[in-house]
């Protein structure tokens, strides 16, 4: 039984990535800039996966807005931020999906497991973040969304879409969507537009 297992491991382990042109995002500087990161009032809306919970989120959220550059402060609430200070809240686990390119993609799976890899399966994959940022405490929220979707497929035959240019092997190849990279200018450049700067 352990081999029939390895064998579903080996011949389902190909997946390619949908290489499509992304929108260009303007190079911006890394900032020192502080940044609170609240934890309430947190609404995520429904998930879409295992929700880590709050607390996680915050750490996620912070890790993220430290890699693009800016100093993140965790706070249990908006009282605790300072009058001046910029903040984020409501930020949101893989909730509120974009357009989903191939939205019965559990369900495509099933069947690449049941043929062992023959029949290909189709899943998309999330990027980006979603979250509300206020310049201070007391202004307006502005709703950040730096997320784009990502369609992958699985399956023996899979590797043959590599013959198209549309198609990649590489996960992190710039437009298959999955580029860290991408991800923190995104992020930096929408932050840096809220902010005014």
């Amino acid at each position: 039984m352990r081999w029939l297992s390895l064998l579903g491991v080996l011949l389902t382990g190909c997946a390619v990535y949908q290489v499509r042109p992304l929108p260009e995002i303007p190079e911006r500087p890394a900032s020192a800039r502080r940044i609170f990161v609240v934890l309430a009032p947190h609404t995520p809306g429904e998930s879409h996966g295992s929700a880590p919970g709050p607390w996680w989120e915050a750490v996620g959220i912070a890790q993220t807005l430290e890699e693009a550059g800016f100093r993140p402060w965790i706070v249990k609430d908006a009282s605790e931020v300072p009058r001046d200070e910029p903040m984020v809240e409501n930020f949101s686990y893989r909730s509120e999906p974009v357009r989903d390119p191939c939205p019965l993609s559990p369900l495509l799976g099933i069947p690449v497991f049941l043929t062992l890899g023959v029949v290909p399966g189709a899943i998309c994959v999330q990027s980006g973040d979603l979250f509300d940022f206020r310049r201070t405490p007391e202004s307006l929220p502005q709703r950040i969304d730096t997320r784009w979707d990502t369609q992958e497929v699985i399956g023996i035959f899979a590797s043959l879409l590599t013959l198209s240019p549309s198609w990649s092997l590489d996960r992190d190849f710039p437009n298959a969507g999955r580029d860290h990279d991408r991800k923190l200018r995104a992020l930096r450049a929408a932050l840096f537009d809220a902010l005014g700067d």
